[in-house]
């Protein structure tokens, strides 16, 4: 994910992009590949830096940035009032049509998170009239996944698994991989909540596992815990030891060998030993079916 982000950012310099807009592309693929937490205190200060100096339209691309970050973070509130900003600051530069900033799909997320059910909905009505006037397919893909996550805030949970179908097959058709995991996480869940527990898994190990080899690696852990959730009955892990045990809660949660490495004090080589170790007992071939075990025994 690195190299591809270099790349990424190479092609940007070559088309003259300012500074702050490469650094705001910069902090953008580090929110999703597993910084996200880095990734927002660095938004954070050059956002303020930009307000400072009055360059607004810098400050609506940090905001982004920053926005996603916390969205990918759990922090709902910094999301939603990032993304919010990013949205006042393109309309007062008259940018108006969602798919230029890309944000409001996340921003209907953050809202819905935080209970701000109305912000939700009038938002969501931008990207439907935005849908029906230009026929943009990301357009309508997260205007149809909003509708799911608005009306399964409320539990109106028919609605919300048809318009969660509507934004898979839209997702089909743009042909993102990531975006195509985040809408099956969100049916997943839904399939979940309607206790058709078949469908749930099959939806959030597909989404875990697009995660993991796109390089999202908070992403894939949401979507691991969720699949914890779904109660399937499988083999218990009382057989690990210790070291087993606290290296595969670490691995299920997203870490990197790397990182489970260093929180334990261990060598890479070990962790990959334990980890080989743990998948043979417990009868596992990846991280989406080992988090599912641990889930559903812990």
């Amino acid at each position: 994910a690195s190299a591809r982000a270099d790349e990424a950012i190479e092609a940007a310099d070559e088309l003259d992009l300012s500074f702050d807009a490469l650094r705001s592309y910069r902090l953008l693929v580090e929110a999703l590949t597993g910084h996200e937490v880095a990734a927002a205190a660095s938004a954070s200060a050059a956002y303020a830096a930009a307000i400072e100096r009055g360059d607004e339209w810098s400050a609506a691309l940090f905001a982004r940035a920053g926005g996603v970050a916390a969205l990918v973070a759990g922090t709902d509130a910094d999301a939603a009032r990032l993304l919010g900003e990013t949205v006042r600051i393109g309309r007062r530069f008259g940018v108006n049509e969602p798919s230029w900033f890309r944000v409001h799909g996340d921003l209907v997320e953050s809202l819905v998170r935080v209970g701000d059910l109305d912000g939700a909905t009038e938002l969501i009505a931008v990207l439907d009239a935005s849908a029906a006037r230009t026929g943009i397919v990301w357009t309508r893909l997260v205007g149809a996944r909003g509708r799911a996550l608005g009306s399964g805030a409320v539990g109106d949970l028919d609605v919300a698994v048809a318009a969660a179908s509507e934004a898979r097959e839209l997702a089909g058709d743009l042909g993102s991989p990531y975006e195509q995991a985040r809408t099956d996480l969100v049916a997943g869940v839904l399939e979940r909540r309607m206790r058709r527990k078949r469908a749930a898994r099959e939806l959030l190990a597909g989404a875990a596992d697009t995660f993991e080899r796109i390089g999202a690696p908070t992403w894939a852990g949401r979507a691991r815990a969720e699949l914890g959730r779904v109660g399937v009955r499988v083999r218990a892990p009382d057989q690990l030891s210790e070291s087993e045990r606290r290296v595969a809660e670490l691995a299920a949660a997203g870490r990197t060998n790397r990182e489970i490495a260093d929180a334990l004090f261990l060598s890479v080589r070990t962790v990959e030993s334990h980890l080989g170790v743990t998948y043979r007992k417990l009868g596992v071939r990846s991280r989406t079916e080992l988090a599912r075990v641990l889930g559903s025994t812990g």
